[in-house]
């Protein structure tokens, strides 16, 4: 009985911090999740050339990422599950061209600077694309599987990440 009450006693706070961690907790091994601050929900992909949606966040692969540093304060986040670079649809530079995924290039078009812009209180960062200097942004939307798009950065809570 004494043991029981001791493991307890021990184990009640650890449990306790796993429920309170952030939702922006960092994964082992380097891998991180980007959460929106609109919504609420995590960057999600799947396969070659998928088209970048949120969705609830649940741990999954299509939702982690590694950052890996291509110089000058910019990296490529490659995605757990598919082993492919976060980009650009297309390679374009205009306002609302979509977010997807692909196999690694060395191009600025799959390179990211993430930052907090300042002004922001909440620790959420932009997440600037190399090749057209826009964030990602959620269209303003809430909804499970939203798809992902690049806009101007502005100081709009849909363009805000917490990533870790």
């Amino acid at each position: 009985m004494r043991k029981r009450r001791w493991l307890g006693l021990v184990l009640a706070p650890l449990v306790a911090a796993l429920v309170i961690l952030p939702a922006t907790a960092a994964y082992a091994n380097g891998w991180e999740r980007a959460v929106s601050r609109w919504s609420g929900m995590c960057i999600d992909l799947h396969g070659n050339g998928e088209i970048a949606r949120q969705w609830n966040c649940n741990g999954s692969s299509a939702q982690l990422f590694v950052r890996v540093n291509v110089g000058g304060g910019y990296v490529q986040l490659i995605n757990q599950r598919s082993g492919q670079c976060l980009g650009v649809s297309e390679g374009a530079t205009w306002a609302g061209a979509l977010i997807n995924q692909w196999d690694c290039v060395q191009g600025a078009v799959q390179q990211w600077q993430i930052f907090d812009p300042g002004g922001n209180s909440t620790g959420a960062s932009w997440i600037v694309n190399r090749n057209s200097g826009m964030c990602i942004d959620n269209a303003w939307s809430v909804a499970q599987g939203g798809y992902l798009q690049q806009l101007d950065c502005a100081y709009a809570w849909k363009q805000f990440w917490f990533v870790g």
